[in-house]
């Protein structure tokens, strides 16, 4: 009682009407209507916060004022639940009952739909949570301590067109299963286009054209064949990018006069024209190669060989690293001939020839997609016996 007045001399009286508390008490149950031990009941607002429910799933709260509240009723093995607008009359106890839900849980596996090979650190998101998360090295993710209801999955990763599943159902204390089978957004391995150029004089450079840039991202393997009467080789290649570095595979020399040489260029930027620049003033022959869905480190095996004759050949690299390859041969001569004979399974690609008068050379290339592991080799027959040279590079 506040502001009351005292007179001197005279007995103050102030009267106040006292109101009795009240009080909440229930009992916990599952669905089944078996009661719950240990449920937490928190009382926002009340004297004391809290309780714990007895063996009989009973809870009770007392001294609290006349008023509306909300109990939240927790357990780690249940749907947290809240139930509001509880009333407490001055002197009366509400009882408030609580049916409390089994959690669910949702897991599945995210793998590549061609390979089934399991997709690991691929970001999950569900509905059913806020906060994503990510597969394991088997692919596998998991939400637990959700609430039954009706959700969808969602899954993205890199390298991958992303999936949101249908709507689906989480059952009190069930897990559902959720898989995903990621369709990859990579090229497949493959040849987009060659194109190439053969020299009627000799010089240091040759360039080579197409009529389609090549897509960004593409490796580019150029395949060579040079001959002069005192012997050059390739000091460089660039492209009408100027910005691609390109590096040697490998190369051969054959005799004092020729020389075969692949390079390549990993990751490529666009474009529409190559030139290839040799030591000196020479016959020359190019092939271009546009390949489609290698890696950025490409390069696995090489091996050269050289001869005079009508049969030509490459000789054998050893293993390769991956069944997943693309194979780049190249058989190159001094003088005019013609090929046949190539070994199986190559697609070839057009010959080029140089006319360079006193200096005629040329080459032909040839690409195969391998699905297992193993040696590779390439051979054609020519026309006439001449000085050959072959290589063969394979890219991963």
């Amino acid at each position: 009682i506040n502001n009351a007045i005292v007179s001197a001399g005279s007995p103050t009286i102030e009267g106040t009407a006292l109101t009795e508390d009240g009080g909440f008490f229930g009992t916990v149950t599952d669905s089944s209507s078996a009661p719950i031990q240990g449920v937490t009941v928190t009382c926002n607002g009340c004297l004391v916060s809290s309780a714990t429910t007895n063996s009989s799933g009973n809870y009770t709260f007392g001294d609290i004022a006349p008023g509306t509240y909300s109990l939240t009723f927790s357990d780690t093995d249940y749907v947290t639940q809240t139930i509001s607008g509880q009333v407490v009359d001055a002197g009366a106890s509400t009882e408030v009952d609580a049916v409390m839900t089994t959690d669910g849980s949702v897991t599945g596996t995210v793998s590549d739909s061609v390979t089934h090979a399991a997709i690991p650190n691929a970001s999950v998101t569900c509905t059913c949570q806020g906060a994503a998360t990510t597969t394991n090295s088997s692919g596998v993710y998991t939400f637990t301590l959700i609430t039954p209801a009706s959700y969808t999955v969602t899954v993205t990763a890199t390298g991958y067109t992303g999936q949101t599943s249908a709507p689906f159902t989480v059952n009190p204390g069930a897990t559902t299963t959720q898989n995903f089978q990621l369709v990859s957004t990579a090229k497949p391995l493959g040849v987009v286009q060659s194109f190439g150029k053969a020299a009627t004089t000799a010089g240091t450079t040759l360039a080579a054209t197409t009529g389609t840039a090549t897509a960004l991202g593409d490796l580019l393997v150029v395949t060579v064949k040079d001959r002069s009467s005192t012997l050059t080789n390739v000091t460089g290649i660039t492209d009408s990018s100027g910005t691609n570095v390109w590096a040697k595979a490998t190369s051969i020399q054959s005799g004092g006069q020729a020389d075969e040489e692949i390079w390549y260029v990993a990751n490529a930027k666009s474009v529409t024209s190559v030139t290839v620049t040799v030591s000196g003033s020479a016959s020359l022959a190019m092939t271009v190669v546009d390949i489609s869905g290698a890696t950025t480190t490409p390069f696995d095996k090489t091996m050269t060989a050289t001869g005079t004759g009508t049969a030509a050949s490459t000789g054998t690299t050893t293993t390769t690293a991956q069944a997943s390859e693309i194979v780049i041969a190249n058989i190159g001569w001094n003088s005019t001939v013609t090929t046949s004979g190539q070994t199986a399974g190559y697609t070839v690609l057009p010959l080029q020839q140089a006319t360079v008068p006193s200096n005629a050379s040329g080459e032909q290339a040839a690409w195969r997609i391998l699905t297992t592991t193993g040696p590779q080799t390439y051979a054609a027959t020519l026309s006439a016996s001449v000085a050959w040279a072959g290589a063969i590079a394979t890219f991963k």
